[in-house]
């Protein structure tokens, strides 16, 4: 993606866009954490997918839905310990 594309993989200068894969780590309120690798042109996207999955597969009934992160597998690095610090971010040591 370039730097005029949004986040849903729509771009003003008609770029090539590929799909990521993204870590999508979630969960609906009162339930286990859901892991799930989402493919989707950028991370609003992946979360879009996530949720409608969530929705679907958890008989979804208006309860809270989390987003604990959402991050490409293209930007993890390699042996670090990731935790959640926040509803869209995550942090490694």
């Amino acid at each position: 993606m370039c730097r005029n594309c949004d986040e849903f993989g729509i771009c003003q200068n008609k770029c090539v866009l590929e799909k990521e894969v993204f870590v999508t780590v979630g969960r609906v309120s009162g339930n286990e954490d859901i892991l799930m690798f989402v493919e989707a042109y950028g991370p609003t996207a992946a979360k879009e997918v996530f949720l409608e999955n969530v929705k679907r597969e958890q008989n979804w009934d208006d309860e809270d839905i989390y987003i604990e992160f959402c991050v490409s597998l293209s930007t993890y690095k390699k042996q670090c310990v990731y935790t959640n610090s926040g509803a869209d971010t995550f942090s490694y040591r």
